[in-house]
């Protein structure tokens, strides 16, 4: 191993400790370059260009030139170390609540006692298991040239391969907008309950703060979440039955949309399974779409409302039912969830409809319709939408009480959180409490957003049918068209605006303390013609560094204000919204429901449009918009790799196995030294595999030549470690000087930072054996491969030798 070389030292003492070990032949060597991406969307080879392009244009006499070659090569779990096929299904009794804790917690840590490795060991044994049976093939490209010397003669053969996973953690195409987008909004979340899992696997004492954690991300996650796709199945009965005017379009519309989903979804179910029962969802989905078309025959042909609903209902909720399946995979208990809401609300609307049948019932339908019984619609019609709207109510209030419980569950995890949390343990609480409180009203927000776009879409074809409403709702009128309004404003409630001005001045501080590392992200700097060593001199890197230091106490200011805001004001604003009082002093002074509904339409647009944007051109406009949405691509990535479900199928399983085959691949070419770039993200994949390697005993592949590290923008101490410590306190806090080469079985660890990377700066605080770093100047995260950063180039031809 090299000598020992800090943060501190010299660029010619870095420099010094980067170079090949010396061989006693000479023979030209063989070498093998590995690059590894960081978060977001990459496209396929780009990387090792990206390392072939810097090799060339720092070292261009020395790399003449390189040809490329596609190759493949079969991936398993070979060597691995993961016994057995796919896990088994949950129990049908258990099935519901299956989904309700973590995985990690309920295999390594049961009553049986602690496994004898460590936490971060057991945590991906826990991810890997039951993913034996993985294969996929992975096709790439390898790019092949030499290295010359001093002289001009052939020092050594430099192979360039890629471990690309972008595709493993991010779909591709427009639908993948809207799981990214859901993915933010709902499965955020659980990476609080993920860090409670590690702290109560490290501290007993910690489990009740666990089960809270965990019963709230189940509550927000699961029954308000089906509570509101239910919501939209019966909304949209609801509207596309006493819509006028235009039923005969959106009668074709249903039709047509629901029989390609369901031949679409069946297809590619059957060519995934190759099993007649895995084509039972979409075949029930096209039975429902042609029942949809059947329902507006009726209605066309003037048999009545009643059995256009009846109808109607069924593609909407077959619909409903394939995305839950699609859930299912994610949230174990999901179609079980749907089935009671489903018979829970058959329920009610069947006494619903009974209690309608009453004369005084019927009365005050035909009193207040008396011009609608005139023009079209009969007194079964005005009964049929008028218990449905009921209905709607119900679930209305049962979404609601959810909501309240959830936040009761959010004060009580807070509040054990801060009596309970000592120093050691601060990091890891807060990580909890801000993934509990922050996703939740972003959801709210969208689900508003929704309502908003649907209301102001079709509320002047909704006829002027009256309805005495059961809930107090904010409605200037009886009138559909108000009441639908009203209820927006009702789901908002009276405290949303004092809420909004929370959230905008926490973003304000987030969005002062990463400004300028921002700017320099999208309008980057020309780096350094050398590298910078600790501490950094007067200058701009030293500024930029100065200002994100004190750039993360804004942003940990800003994030407590807007999490603040929704544990107290959203609740107070439901609970007061509910109630039949009017608004009296400031409270009438709150929200406008007209501002609610403008809110909804900016926040939708503005949301899915900029993800929209950022994923259809990530390439496009020279890298600007994929730029522009790394930290959205930093939560996707952390939230992904955390990720316990589904069993046996998890990104960490793919990513190792693809990442183990590949270095078995090289591993059979007999090559001399090989060298890992990693950036970003894919400096945490790349630690955490040669970690489970050498320090869960796996093992590398034999006969794979010893390994050097290069990582750039490592967010293994200013992310993992700073939220996860349990799990990555290895990185920085459970050492004095910072993470040990050792422990991954590399010979030489390089990293290289940019003073202004909000993702990922200097790793060690003093001497580490075989570990050296440097600084590349004002830079932030995405441009440590950009041609013309000589810092780079330099140090890959120094591992190169």
């Amino acid at each position: 191993m090299a000598a020992a070389v800090g943060p501190a030292s010299s660029p010619d003492a870095v420099a010094a400790t980067i170079g090949a070990d010396g061989k006693e032949d000479d023979r030209p060597r063989k070498i093998a370059v590995i690059g590894v991406h960081g978060v977001g969307e990459h496209v396929a080879g780009a990387t090792a260009a990206s390392i072939v392009q810097q090799l060339q244009f720092t070292q261009g006499n020395a790399y003449p030139h390189f040809d490329e070659t596609a190759f493949e090569i079969p991936v398993d779990t070979t060597g691995l170390g993961i016994d057995g096929g796919p896990a088994p299904p949950p129990a049908k009794r258990r099935r519901l609540a299956a989904g309700f804790g973590s995985v990690f917690l309920s295999r390594a840590y049961s009553d049986a006692g602690t496994p004898d490795f460590p936490t971060d060991i057991a945590f991906t044994k826990s991810l890997l298991e039951g993913g034996g049976n993985y294969r996929e093939v992975y096709a790439s490209t390898r790019w092949s040239g030499e290295k010359l010397g001093p002289d001009g003669s052939k020092a050594a053969s430099v192979d360039v391969f890629e471990m690309y996973w972008s595709d493993l953690s991010h779909g591709g195409g427009i639908f993948a907008v809207f799981t990214q987008f859901a993915q933010l909004l709902i499965h955020l979340a659980s990476l609080g309950r993920t860090a409670a899992a590690f702290m109560a696997a490290a501290n007993p004492a910690w489990k009740k703060f666990y089960s809270l954690n965990a019963i709230g991300y189940w509550i927000f996650s699961m029954p308000i979440v089906i509570g509101n796709l239910w919501f939209v199945v019966l909304g949209g009965v609801f509207a596309t039955s006493i819509l006028q005017d235009i039923k005969g379009t959106i009668g074709t519309a249903l039709f047509g949309a629901e029989l390609a989903f369901a031949v679409g979804y069946g297809l590619l179910q059957w060519l995934k399974n190759h099993h007649w029962r895995s084509n039972l969802a979409a075949l029930a989905t096209a039975l429902a779409g042609m029942a949809g078309a059947l329902a507006w025959w009726i209605e066309l042909v003037q048999f009545g409302l009643t059995p256009v609903m009846l109808l109607a209902v069924l593609p909407l909720a077959g619909a409903g039912y394939a995305l839950t399946r699609l859930y299912e995979k994610f949230r174990p208990g999901a179609v079980r969830l749907w089935g009671i809401f489903g018979v829970v609300l058959l329920v009610a609307a069947v006494g619903i409809g009974l209690r309608s049948g009453e004369p005084g019932y019927l009365q005050s339908i035909t009193s207040s319709n008396a011009t609608m019984l005139k023009a079209k619609f009969s007194i079964a019609d005005l009964r049929a939408v008028t218990s449905l709207w009921h209905v709607l109510e119900f679930l209305f209030c049962v979404i609601g009480l959810l909501w309240i419980v959830l936040a009761v569950v959010n004060l009580l995890l807070v509040l054990v959180g801060m009596f309970r949390a000592q120093k050691p343990d601060w990091s890891t609480v807060f990580t909890c409490m801000v993934a509990a409180l922050l996703p939740a009203p972003l959801f709210l927000g969208a689900v508003l957003s929704f309502w908003t776009l649907v209301y102001y879409s079709f509320c002047s074809f909704l006829p002027p049918i009256a309805i005495a409403p059961w809930l107090h709702i904010a409605a200037t009128g009886p009138q559909v068209a108000k009441l639908v309004s009203g209820l927006i404003d009702n789901s908002a409630g009276p405290t949303f605006v004092p809420y909004l001005v929370t959230f905008a001045l926490g973003f304000v501080l987030i969005l002062v303390g990463l400004l300028p590392s921002v700017l320099a992200e999208l309008f980057p700097p020309l780096p350094a013609a050398a590298p910078l060593a600790e501490p950094l001199g007067p200058g701009p890197a030293r500024a930029l560094q100065a200002w994100l230091d004190a750039g993360y106490v804004s942003l940990r200011a800003g994030v407590v204000i807007i999490a603040s805001g929704a544990l107290v004001l959203l609740p107070i604003g439901w609970i007061l919204g509910s109630l039949p009082i009017e608004r009296v002093g400031v409270l009438k002074y709150l929200p406008s429901q007209q501002f609610v509904e403008l809110f909804g339409l900016a926040f939708s647009g503005g949301a899915v449009g900029f993800l929209a944007a950022t994923k259809l051109f990530a390439n496009s406009f020279s890298g600007f918009f994929r730029r522009a949405r790394v930290v959205i691509d930093t939560a996707i990535d952390v939230d992904n790799w955390l990720r316990e479900r589904p069993e046996g199928d998890t990104l960490r399983l793919r990513a190792f196995a693809r990442y183990h085959s590949l270095l078995r691949h090289l591993a059979d070419r007999g090559y001399d030294d090989l060298i890992v770039v990693a950036h970003s993200q894919g400096t945490v994949i790349t630690a955490d595999l040669f970690r489970y390697l050498t320090v869960g005993g796996i093992g590398f592949p034999d006969g794979l030549p010893s390994v050097r590290l290069l990582t750039m923008g490592c967010p293994l101490l200013q992310l993992y470690d700073w939220r996860f410590p349990v799990v990555y306190g290895w990185a920085g806090q459970d050492g004095q000087a910072g993470a040990d080469p050792g422990t991954l079985g590399v010979a030489r660890w390089v990293n290289a930072y940019g003073s202004g990377d909000y993702v990922g700066r200097a790793l060690w605080n003093g001497p580490v054996a075989g570990a050296a770093e440097f600084c590349i100047g004002a830079e932030a995260h995405t441009h440590y491969l950009d041609p013309n950063n000589l810092c780079i180039g330099d140090c890959i031809d120094g591992l190169i030798g």
